[in-house]
């Protein structure tokens, strides 16, 4: 707990079998701790709100994904805002404390600076195929940095950084409502046809997400197409 209120959630980790509805996959890792003395261990995702004074939304989801990752593997580290800021002020042009938040271009930086092979995709360069490489990189237990921002017709513009982590189990009914998918590729196209084919792509399957959300518990779902 910190003494900053309203935002008083430090860091923290809550197992998702501690919640009643905990019908999803995530990527979690083992979080041990010590209450009245006594050692405990868990196996769920490093979480905290924001202060919004050393760290926004952005700063808070990279130390999330830094803490989970230095606690599944021995070649990352956990970070301190101090450390993020040293980093962050070479390509900085003012000051980082209070923070102002960072942006996609500064976040990538951050995590290539710590030992990542950083992608950024946007939805307006990959179009339909946007949810689905999201999508796919959840399904292989890569934790995703997710920013939004108000749409275009809002003009009070608000952004936000989120982690996208895992999704709801997958149903029966899901998979056998998946329609086939469209080919782009003519040639293949015809193949598949002639040879009467059924494709179906696993990432068009219409489900729930889990997110990491400063400004919420830890463990909420949502579409991303609706985050």
């Amino acid at each position: 707990m910190r003494p900053t209120l309203p935002y008083i959630i430090g860091r923290s980790a809550i197992s998702p079998y501690a919640l009643n509805d905990h019908d999803f996959l995530t990527c979690a890792v083992k979080v041990q701790c010590t209450v009245n003395s006594l050692k405990f261990e868990i196996e769920g995702l490093p979480h905290s709100s924001q202060d919004t004074e050393t760290i926004s939304c952005a700063e808070t989801t990279l130390w999330a994904i830094m803490e989970y990752f230095s606690l599944k593997y021995p070649e990352y580290k956990s970070i301190l805002p101090s450390k993020l800021n040293s980093i962050l002020t070479n390509i900085s042009s003012e000051r980082l404390v209070p923070t102002k938040g960072l942006a996609i271009d500064q976040i990538s930086f951050a995590l290539k600076e710590f030992g990542f092979g950083t992608k950024i995709y946007s939805r307006d360069v990959y179009k339909e195929d946007f949810l689905n490489l999201l999508s796919c990189y959840i399904e292989s237990g890569i934790p995703l940095i997710i920013a939004l921002e108000t749409p275009e017709r809002i003009t009070h513009y608000i952004g936000h950084a989120i982690l996208c982590t895992g999704h709801v189990q997958i149903e029966d009914y899901m998979i056998d409502a998946l329609n086939d998918t469209f080919i782009k590729n003519q040639e293949l196209k015809r193949i598949i046809n002639n040879k009467n084919i059924k494709l179906l792509d696993y990432d068009d399957i219409k489900k729930q997400f889990i997110f990491m959300d400063d400004n919420c518990p830890a463990y909420q779902k949502a579409f991303l197409n609706k985050p």
